[in-house]
């Protein structure tokens, strides 16, 4: 399946951060919630280009959205425990 600019998809895109949130692999839209204000955005004064960070976890807000789930909780924890099995090595 090609990337949505018709080219291969990159690694990043698909395992991202899990600490982050980032990537298809850690997606919770898939499981039908949202997070809201996960990241906050500032600008480095020095070099005048934004950057991110990430807000405290008590800053977040989760919204259950259920007509969004596309996959099951079973798969997620496997995915979940494979990700960790990987980063153990």
């Amino acid at each position: 399946m090609p990337g949505p600019r018709g080219r291969q998809w990159q690694g990043t895109a698909i395992r991202g951060h899990r600490n982050r949130g980032s990537g298809i692999l850690n997606n919770q839209a898939y499981i039908g919630r949202i997070v809201f204000s996960r990241l906050a955005y500032r600008k480095n004064p020095a070099t005048e280009r934004r950057v991110s960070r990430e807000n405290a976890a008590e800053h977040h807000v989760v919204q259950e959205v259920p007509s969004l789930r596309i996959i099951n909780d079973g798969l997620w924890q496997r995915v979940k425990m494979r990700q960790e099995n990987w980063r153990a090595g």
